[in-house]
């Protein structure tokens, strides 16, 4: 049974009113975007890939939107709305490169090969500037090496970086260069390392583009990810960049989850639970905006609540729906509850992933590493650590 100091899931529903955010309070386009697209609010970027927006034109919208997702680890999205700018502008090189990005998911070392060669070949003939072929062929480093996707992260790393100083006044270039330095920090051969090298360059890249672009929500992400490591006067100094990324990318589950990174290492934990609560409930009324482009007001985490709402192709998509990013907080959630001793609230989340894996038919089984490893630490936690740790109750006070 749920903890009672569960809030219960509020829903008012509404039809569908194209709300006032920061994509729309700049664009001139009339309301040709996707309900979802119109609710996200997730920063600006002043150039994206060394663009310069056409604020009237729709294809730029999309794609400004796509980058945006992109930054903030929403591949689905991205790609989605990479999608639609292509399909209004084929020639549209940004979009297509925004679209090669989203097909790798950059610390996390998974690729989709085929979708990367895909835009690749589908883009040979087309017209570039020489700025334009030269990050086009950055971006498809990744991907040139069937076998290694080591070979191709370090391939990107010396060629962005190589962009990145030949074009230096492009902040968002540089973003891309301490993106791929904490890439390559986090290969298996520094596995031994709590701050490798190309993490503390990494910091330093980053740190100088946040002078340029104090709002760009990617600089502010990765720079989280730059200082995540087991030294609590490292992570600490991060404390500025989580408040404030969870501030700009407010519709991003990711963006939200983010700061439990800092919260969790200098053992803030009352911070880390509200960021991962908050960040499943963003990421359940994004997958409820996509799905039914309606309005849910939701305050609850428990994704039971919402599931009698929806038909059996709706719960099929809620399934798939944000669910990297909404395992992931779940997981951290379980940790940081185990904890602060809330155990049954630890074990009400692994229910739920239980629960989604269970209802899942094409991603069977998607689920179920998130499951097991909480179902690990708690095991571990209850039943190993607590009976001999006596400080434990003066832990859960702090």
């Amino acid at each position: 049974m749920y903890q009672l100091q569960e809030m219960f899931l509020i829903i008012c529903l509404t039809f569908l009113i194209f709300g006032q955010t920061i994509h729309s309070q700049s664009w001139n386009t009339t309301d040709e975007i996707l309900p979802w697209e119109s609710y996200l609010q997730i920063g600006d970027i002043r150039r994206p890939l060394g663009l310069t927006l056409n604020r009237s034109s729709l294809a730029h919208r999309h794609f400004a939107i796509g980058y945006l997702c992109l930054h903030s680890f929403m591949y689905d999205e991205a790609k989605e709305a990479f999608d639609l700018a292509i399909n209004l502008t084929s020639t549209f090189i940004e979009a297509h490169i925004g679209k090669m990005l989203s097909c790798k998911q950059a610390l996390w070392s998974n690729r989709d090969l085929g979708c990367g060669q895909a835009v690749y070949n589908a883009t040979q003939n087309l017209t570039k500037t020489s700025f334009q072929q030269e990050l086009f062929s950055t971006v498809y480093q990744w991907y040139a090496d069937n076998q290694n996707i080591t070979a191709g992260e370090d391939a990107f790393l010396i060629s962005i970086r190589n962009l990145s100083l030949k074009y230096s006044n492009e902040t968002d270039i540089r973003v891309l260069w301490g993106l791929s330095l904490l890439n390559v920090a986090n290969q298996v051969r520094y596995q031994s390392q709590i701050e490798p090298p190309e993490m503390i360059e990494a910091r330093n890249i980053l740190k100088g583009a946040l002078n340029n672009e104090p709002n760009h929500p990617g600089i502010l992400h990765y720079l989280i990810h730059a200082y995540d490591v087991a030294l609590v006067n490292v992570s600490e100094q991060a404390r500025e960049y989580a408040d404030q990324y969870g501030k700009i990318a407010i519709t991003s589950s990711h963006a939200q989850h983010m700061p439990s990174h800092i919260w969790i290492r200098i053992g803030s934990w009352n911070r880390a639970l509200s960021a991962d609560e908050q960040s499943i409930i963003v990421s359940l009324r994004l997958c409820a905006k996509k799905i039914l482009a309606l309005n849910l007001s939701i305050y609850s985490i428990q994704l039971e609540q919402i599931w009698d709402l929806l038909n059996t192709t709706q719960q099929k998509l809620l399934i798939q729906c944000d669910r990297e990013n909404r395992g992931h907080s779940m997981e951290w959630l379980s940790y940081s509850r185990l904890q602060t001793g809330n155990w049954l609230g630890s074990l009400d989340l692994l229910r739920d992933l239980y629960f989604a894996n269970n209802q899942s038919n094409q991603t069977m089984n998607y689920y179920l590493p998130f499951a097991y490893r909480i179902q690990t630490r708690m095991i571990i936690e209850v039943f190993y650590w607590f009976p001999y740790n006596s400080e434990f109750q003066n832990k859960i006070l702090q």
